[in-house]
């Protein structure tokens, strides 16, 4: 029938590769609002990628411009975005960048340069220093989960769970998922909270979530690493008092 082969090929239209790239919604769009769009898209010609522009616009704003694409990995995607200078910054001095950009699947919650902002103060010249790297990448990995885990997979479990998930990281300890009104709710091992502030970015090697603030696990403190020479000044020497021993 006509209708049909119309409907089929509007379905094909929205599963190409050209589409693809921008196919990503932020954490607030509900998985039953994100299924109703796709159903406007099939059957209404007219909308049929007013929801991937809308979402592209919305990618932009969170990542500074950037453009993400399927057919590049998580950390060359991420590389890109002006909004997450100083994880990358830190990926590279941590040595992991090779991770992110092999083969496999992973997730990535990615803090933006306001949430590393949030960080004690000089903990980015700390994390430079050479005998520190080993401790960053540990940090880092702790921001990576093995397998794609979007937003609809984490509701699913929140729901068959009826309670909190617990995603283990990369780095050996583990996250806990809430869910908190429209937002999923990250809580570290230190009890710090974190919200995904978009969501689903698809890559060619995993899948990249927003956060706006840094997880951090229970068993590293950047307090506590040993500060750049620049950080602890010597201390001074007080001369000796001239007129000791005159009286």
């Amino acid at each position: 029938m006509p209708g049909s082969t119309d409907t089929s090929k509007r379905r094909r239209k929205i599963n190409s590769p050209t589409c693809s790239p921008q196919w990503a919604f932020p954490c607030w769009l509900h998985i039953h609002t994100r299924a109703a769009l796709i159903s406007l898209c099939v059957l209404s010609p007219g909308l049929l990628f007013s929801p991937i522009k809308a979402a592209a616009a919305e990618l932009a704003i969170h990542t500074g411009g950037a453009t993400f694409a399927f057919s590049k990995t998580v950390f060359e995607n991420l590389s890109e975005a002006r909004s997450h200078t100083t994880l990358v910054e830190a990926i590279r001095a941590a040595g992991i960048e090779p991770l992110l950009k092999e083969e496999g699947s992973y997730t990535l919650f990615a803090p933006t340069n306001e949430a590393f902002a949030q960080l004690p103060k000089d903990t980015r010249a700390v994390w430079l220093q050479p005998e520190n790297h080993d401790t960053l990448a540990a940090f880092l990995r702790y921001q990576i989960v093995a397998g794609r885990h979007s937003v609809e997979t984490m509701l699913a479990a929140l729901r068959r769970e009826q309670g909190p998930i617990r995603l283990k990281t990369l780095q050996g300890e583990e996250i806990i998922v809430t869910e908190d009104g429209r937002h999923l709710i990250l809580t570290d091992a230190r009890g710090g909270r974190a919200m995904i502030t978009y969501a689903d970015i698809p890559e060619k090697n995993g899948l990249l979530h927003i956060i706006d603030k840094v997880l951090q696990p229970a068993g590293l403190d950047w307090i506590v690493l040993t500060p750049p020479p620049s950080l602890a000044p010597p201390p001074i020497d007080e001369p000796a008092s001239s007129s000791a021993g005159q009286h």
